[in-house]
C-alpha cells in the first residue's frame, strides 16, 4: 500500500549509528576538543532555531513532499562532511544537519495529515502511531548495532549511515502524492499563520501545552548521559541500555491508537495524567539512583511517556488547525519555541547539581499543569 512507503521512509530517516560516538570520531580523525564540539552542536541549534519557521514557511508553499526530498538529500550531505573529520567539515556538516532537520520538521506531520484526509482508509492516528512507532525502533536498533560496530571501526558506524541516507532520499522520491495544492502567496501564508496562532485559541492551548511538555522532557533527555556517569554507570555498552529503554517508547508509540480511541472524550484529563507522570518519574531520578534494574525500569517509563505524548501532542495540534495554508509553518513555529524555551532551560540550569536540575523540571511541570487546569476551567 502506499502508506508503506511512509512507514519505511520513517523508519530510515531515524537511523543514525554516528551520534552516540559523534565525540570521539571527530577528536580521532580531527583533533576536535571537546569546546569545539559544543560550539559545532551549539551552530546546529543557532541554525535550527534561525531557519524553522522560514523552512515551514515555503513548505506551505511549495509543497511538504519536496521538502521531505531536499530533507533527505541534506541527510547524506551532512554525513559525508562529518565523515571526512576536520573541525571544518564538522561544522558544516552540523549545519547541513540543521537544515535537513528545519526541511523535515512539520513538513512530515503536514504531510502525513494531508495524506490521511485524502485516503478515506487510512487513519490519522494509527498512521501517525505507526510512523512513530518505527522511528523509534530505528533509534534503539541504531544504538544496538552502533555499539557492535564500533568495537571493530568507527568508520563502520558512517559507512552504514551513509548507505540508510541514500536508501531514505531514494524512498522520499517514491513516496505518493497528495492532491495538487494550489500555490500560496506570501501574503496568504502569513495571513493563515496569524489567523491560527493569534485567533484560534485552542492551537494556542495546545501549542502552549506541546512546547511546555516537549522542553521539560527533551531536557530531561539531555540530562540522562551526566546521569549515568554520576552514579558510574556510564560504559560503552551504553548503547546496549538505550535499545532496551528506546523499545519502550516504539510499544507506547504503537500503542497512540488504542489511546487516543479510549481518551477521546476527555483529552484534557490524559494531557495531566501525562503531566503528573512525568512529574514523578524527575522526583525519583532526583533521588540519584544507582541501582542498574532500577534505572533502566525508570528510564523505560520516560520514554514510554515520550513515545506516548509525542503523537498525542501533535495529533491535537493538526486537528484544530483551521486551514491547509499554513500547517507546515504552524507546526514549525512549535518546534521553534520547543528550540529556544529548551535552551533556556539548559543555560538556567547549567552549573546547577543533576538533583537540583531533575526537582526544577518536576516543579515548572507542577506550576504548567496548574495553569493549564486554570485556563481550561475558564476557558471551558
Amino acid at each position: 500500500m502506499k502508506k508503506n512507503s511512509i512507514i519505511l521512509f520513517s523508519f530510515l530517516y531515524k537511523v543514525n549509528l554516528v551520534t552516540p560516538f559523534l565525540a570521539l570520531y571527530v577528536n580521532q580523525k580531527g583533533g576536535v576538543t571537546n569546546d569545539q564540539f559544543l560550539f559545532a552542536l551549539s551552530l546546529f541549534s543557532f541554525t535550527v532555531a534561525l531557519f524553522e519557521v522560514p523552512t515551514g514557511f515555503i513548505s506551505d508553499r511549495f509543497g511538504e513532499r519536496l521538502s521531505i526530498q531536499c530533507s533527505s538529500f541534506l541527510l547524506i550531505v551532512s554525513t559525508l562532511c562529518i565523515f571526512i573529520g576536520q573541525y571544518i567539515f564538522f561544522m558544516i556538516g552540523e549545519v547541513f544537519f540543521a537544515f535537513s532537520v528545519c526541511c523535515f520538521s512539520g513538513s512530515f506531520d503536514a504531510y502525513m495529515y494531508k495524506f490521511a484526509n485524502e485516503f478515506e482508509e487510512v487513519e490519522y492516528e494509527k498512521l501517525l502511531g505507526n510512523s512513530r512507532s518505527v522511528g523509534w525502533l530505528s533509534v534503539s536498533l541504531s544504538a544496538l548495532l552502533g555499539s557492535l560496530l564500533a568495537r571493530y571501526n568507527l568508520n563502520f558506524l558512517f559507512y552504514a549511515t551513509m548507505g540508510t541516507n541514500i536508501g531514505t532520499f531514494v524512498v522520499s522520491l517514491l513516496l505518493p502524492k497528495v492532491s495538487p495544492q494550489i500555490k500560496q502567496t506570501s501574503a496568504s501564508v502569513l495571513l493563515s499563520l496569524k489567523q491560527n496562532l493569534l485567533k484560534n485559541s485552542y492551537v494556542t492551548y495546545w501549542m502552549s501545552a506541546t512546547v511546555l511538555y516537549n522542553t521539560s522532557i527533551i531536557v530531561g533527555y539531555f540530562l540522562i548521559q551526566p546521569y549515568l556517569n554520576e552514579v558510574n554507570l556510564a560504559s560503552p555498552n551504553n548503547g546496549i541500555i538505550y535499545f532496551i529503554i528506546t523499545m519502550s517508547a516504539f510499544l507506547s508509540a504503537r500503542t497512540f491508537p488504542w489511546f487516543n480511541r479510549h481518551v477521546e472524550n476527555n483529552k484534557f484529563a490524559f494531557f495531566m495524567v501525562l503531566q503528573i507522570s512525568l512529574i514523578a518519574i524527575f522526583v525519583i531520578m532526583s533521588s540519584m539512583i544507582d541501582n542498574v534494574m532500577s534505572i533502566i525500569i525508570v528510564l523505560s517509563l520516560f520514554r514510554f511517556l515520550w513515545g506516548l505524548s509525542d503523537p498525542f501532542f501533535t495529533s491535537m495540534l493538526n486537528q484544530y488547525i483551521s486551514d491547509e495554508h499554513a500547517r507546515a509553518s504552524i507546526l514549525s513555529v512549535g518546534s521553534l519555541l520547543t528550540s529556544l524555551l529548551q535552551g533556556l532551560t539548559l543555560f538556567c540550569i547549567a552549573g546547577l547539581s543533576l538533583k537540583v536540575s531533575f526537582i526544577i523540571l518536576a516543579v515548572m511541570l507542577a506550576v504548567t499543569a496548574s495553569l493549564f487546569r486554570l485556563v481550561k476551567r475558564i476557558c471551558g
